[in-house]
């Protein structure tokens, strides 16, 4: 019996990555990617990866996620903890490929972020996941997973600890 090769593999992203073709539909973000995402990596400000086809270098999906800290007063009393500067990760980007929009994988790519962001927690710390929406229906897209607006912002939040407590409930 032979292990069937994975549909789409994660990694972090590296120069043979093929970043011209995608399109997310969203010029800024297309724009991130191309023009920053390598950039902040090799300078230690945040941590790109990205979605491929296990025979091809071309980027189908990507997230980021780079260390954060918000201010008590930015969050509601429960999630600071009593700490005045309360220290997380902050999901920078989350993208698909068009042709992959609407099947499930951009689910898959926060699952895969919330992974890393709960590995980076246990080995430096943190309390909180932080993303800030781009609008009415991302921003649903996230709610749908657990995360609780902040105030009227397109920000939300979710602690790490909820994080890990959904994902082995997920059997991740």
């Amino acid at each position: 019996m032979s292990a069937r090769e994975p549909e789409f593999l994660t990694e972090l992203l590296g120069p043979t990555h093929e970043l011209d073709a995608f399109d997310s539909g969203e010029a800024e973000t297309d724009e991130w990617l191309r023009g920053h995402a390598l950039r902040t990596q090799q300078q230690g400000s945040a941590r790109t990866r990205i979605l491929r086809s296990p025979d091809s270098q071309r980027i189908l999906g990507f997230y980021a996620v780079a260390p954060h800290d918000t201010h008590r007063e930015d969050l509601p009393g429960s999630a600071a903890g009593g700490l005045t500067t309360v220290p997380g990760y902050l999901l920078a980007q989350l993208a698909v490929d068009r042709s992959l929009q609407g099947q499930g994988v951009g689910a898959e790519l926060l699952l895969d972020a919330m992974e890393t962001i709960v590995i980076a927690a246990e080995a430096a710390g943190g309390r909180l996941m932080v993303v800030d929406a781009l609008r009415g229906e991302v921003l649903a897209f996230y709610e749908r997973f657990g995360f609780i607006r902040i105030g009227t912002t397109l920000r939300l939040y979710m602690k790490i600890s909820r994080i890990r407590a959904a994902l082995e409930a997920a059997g991740r």
